[in-house]
């Protein structure tokens, strides 16, 4: 039996990965949760998975990108399932991948890339994580321990550590603010009298869509430091 297609003619996924234009694209959404006081959603979303596509040359067993669509997929969120759980890291759901400051000394041989990767990761735990943030996301409390509990404690640095927190930050968008966009940009087109745009081939937008939100991270980083 196959699974229920989506109500949107444009899937949360496509717009994420910046496969459609006007008024369907990653600036369009962008600036539709910043005009809804849930950019910090979406910041986090893109941190984490730049920060995994940064971990998978560390980590052979780390999926670089879960952001694209399967062919012929209308959930990214069954799409990010479906990467962690093809991962060989995450062959037994009950543990947590380690990654520790030690392991990742023995998988590589760069330094320099290795404390790239630590400043990165508490970088987005203090910006998104830590209660009481200017950016602070609105997870379960038991999703946020065991998050701290592994980077703070275990130095645990493995981007699987963020599986949790980055399926309900997902979810989050999906059910609350992107229903509201996609009302908002049909409307938009019905008024215009303007056909649904078509969606790009799948890749063919990606250096465009990383190149523009690769800053967000370092000007984050920039406040944090004015901040202190």
């Amino acid at each position: 039996m196959q699974a229920p297609r989506s109500k949107f003619k444009i899937s949360l996924t496509a717009v994420l990965n910046d496969e459609v234009e006007y008024p369907f694209s990653l600036e369009n959404f962008e600036k539709f949760v910043h005009k809804e006081h849930s950019e910090e959603n979406l910041e986090f979303f893109h941190a984490l998975t730049r920060y995994r596509e940064s971990a998978a040359k560390h980590y052979p067993n780390c999926i670089s990108n879960l952001r694209h669509r399967r062919p012929g997929s209308h959930s990214s969120m069954r799409s990010i399932s479906s990467a962690f759980a093809s991962s060989s890291s995450l062959g037994n759901s009950r543990s947590m991948p380690t990654a520790s400051e030690e392991m990742l000394a023995e998988r590589s041989d760069d330094k320099a890339g290795r404390e790239k990767l630590k400043d990165e990761v508490e970088l987005i735990v203090t910006l998104y994580m830590i209660p009481g943030s200017d950016k602070e996301v609105n997870l379960p409390s038991s999703v946020r321990k065991k998050v701290l509990t592994e980077v703070n404690e275990k130095k645990n640095y493995h981007p699987d550590v963020f599986k949790h927190a980055l399926e309900h930050v997902y979810l989050m968008m999906k059910t609350s603010t992107y229903p509201n966009f996609y009302r908002e940009a049909v409307a938009y087109l019905k008024e215009k009298n303007l056909p649904m745009p078509r969606i790009e081939r799948e890749g063919s937008t990606e250096r465009r869509t990383l190149d523009r939100s690769r800053g967000n991270l370092s000007a984050s980083a920039r406040d944090a430091k004015v901040a202190q």
